[in-house]
């Protein structure tokens, strides 16, 4: 038998998972909590096949586990895969930036600049408001 989703489902599916991508990475849905089909559904007004689908796309990303009778489950990493990552990102990222060496403009140096004086700038701003907090302590910890 031949699954045909509907068109309307597959945009539903898409936005749906967009959505809880969005909270995954915002910290709404913490690493290692199950959520349920049933509430995703409730919250986007939609019936439970275009949440199914969702779920799908998100385990396809890497940011859910699905499991059979049991439901969806936000992905975390454990230690030793944190520091696998990190490897990799040590090997990784000089290799970059040597292959982008060659397409580095004057204009996107440029660009770079004004970026790190912003960081600097407000970067300025909040160590002097900690700054400012921290001599009140009273006002702002009650």
């Amino acid at each position: 038998m031949l699954n045909i989703k509907n068109e309307t489902d597959l945009a539903l599916s898409q936005q749906i998972a967009n959505s809880l991508k969005e909270e995954i990475l915002s910290g709404k849905y913490p690493p290692g909590i199950r959520i349920r089909q049933e509430d995703i559904a409730e919250q986007f007004g939609a019936s439970r096949s275009p949440v199914r689908e969702a779920l799908r796309i998100l385990e396809a990303e890497g940011l859910i586990n699905l499991v059979a009778h049991t439901g969806a489950w936000i992905s975390h990493l454990s230690l030793s895969e944190c520091e696998e990552m990190y490897q990799l990102r040590e090997r990784i990222e000089p290799l970059l930036l040597r292959l982008s060496i060659p397409h580095i403009t004057d204009s996107l140096v440029h660009e770079l600049q004004k970026l790190v004086l912003a960081e600097r700038i407000l970067f300025g701003h909040i160590r002097r408001t900690r700054l400012e907090l921290a001599k009140h302590p009273d006002v702002f910890n009650s």
